[in-house]
């Protein structure tokens, strides 16, 4: 992906840090998740209790070394859902149960984008907090991902006009690297107690080289691990996250990293390639996927391809996103009632996982 308007965002300001610290009871979590299903032969478990995650080798695997495939959606930045929503749109407990037992989620992925992040001091209390918590009473792991695009050296980010409107307050992109050092060790201070949450360091780096990014994303890996230093983190390929092919010979050296890809559908296959490759060595989970809206593309040319890709590979992702609004869309209507192509398709790869699961496994 080209960036096809660039601005330049320099962002003066004195934020007090985030000292505020809570403790979810790991020990009362466990009690309300699903019986485990132990995996066959060694076989990847898709289901089962919220342990800390780790990586062994080129795989995740949890506490007790089980080989875990995370597979789900990504939901709209959570200040936007609890406080420009209304009724049953608006953020809330019901929507992780429809999740988890309706979607077959283990994975949510939430976007926490850097000025909206930066406005508000409670940012984390109020609009985070209630997701981590519904994430533990439904087994599903929480992917907290820092959303900034562009370049954190020249700050160059695509432009968009839409963003100084309420509530972005800039541009929701901000791809000012302090800002990003700040938010991540407020984040993990805040989480690192919790077993069931995973870490994004930078979501779509652009106009920027591998060999210069590199060091950056270790600095921003450092950051969160310095705090936690058993916390899985992922780091993304640039060009918009679509490009991992200056990993295999400038590797991130540094442990517990999942490197991450966005192929979407103008990303040449050849991203394929480059992942198997990289599979030899490192685990790569797929953050990233859509067609639809301004996205086109097709469920048997794009969608079913990528999923097979990652079935066959036991490798995991996120589809982008589960909306009405933020496209692609995975909603026809504002009640979250009639699913999209792409919404339809998502669903079906998520339950029809869970039912190969329970064939091979047995049921709960």
């Amino acid at each position: 992906m080209v960036i096809s308007a660039t601005s330049i965002f320099v962002i003066q300001r004195t934020l007090t840090p985030l000292l505020l610290v809570i403790s979810l009871v790991v020990a009362g979590c466990d009690s309300s998740i699903p019986t485990a299903l132990k995996p066959l032969d060694g076989a990847p478990s898709d289901v089962g209790t919220l342990s800390r995650l780790s990586v062994r080798e080129n795989v995740i695997v949890d506490e007790e070394d089980n080989v875990r495939i995370l597979r789900g959606v990504a939901v709209i930045d959570p200040l936007l859902w609890r406080d420009y929503r209304f009724g049953p749109r608006r953020l809330g407990e019901h929507h992780f149960q429809e999740l988890a037992e309706d979607w077959n989620a283990n994975i949510v992925r939430v976007p926490i984008h850097p000025d909206p992040y930066a406005s508000d001091p409670l940012y984390l209390s109020k609009y985070v907090d209630p997701i981590v918590e519904w994430g533990c009473e439904y087994g599903i792991y929480i992917f907290l991902g820092y959303h900034a695009h562009g370049n954190p050296i020249t700050l160059e980010v695509e432009d968009t006009p839409w963003g100084f409107d309420e509530p972005w307050r800039g541009n929701p992109y901000n791809p000012d690297v302090e800002l990003a050092v700040e938010a991540l060790g407020a984040i993990v201070s805040r989480y690192h107690d919790t077993e069931w949450v995973m870490y994004g360091s930078f979501n779509e780096p652009a106009g920027i080289r591998w060999r210069d990014w590199r060091p950056v994303a270790e600095r921003l890996v450092d950051v969160i691990h310095e705090i936690d230093p058993r916390a899985l983190v992922t780091v993304s390929g640039v060009d918009f996250a679509s490009n991992l092919s200056g990993i295999a010979a400038d590797p991130v050296r540094r442990p517990n990293v999942v490197y991450e890809i966005h192929p979407y559908p103008w990303v040449s296959d050849d991203w394929k390639d480059v992942v198997d490759q990289l599979l030899e060595s490192y685990p790569v989970f797929v953050g990233e996927w859509a067609f639809g809206d301004e996205h086109p593309a097709t469920e048997s040319g794009y969608a079913q391809p990528l999923i097979d890709f990652c079935r066959d590979r036991g490798r995991g992702w996120t589809a982008w996103i589960w909306d009405h609004e933020w496209t692609p869309r995975m909603f026809q209507d504002r009640y979250q009632t009639e699913l999209t192509e792409f919404g339809f398709t998502v669903r079906s790869a998520l339950t029809e996982t869970a039912n190969a699961t329970l064939a091979q496994g047995g049921a709960r």
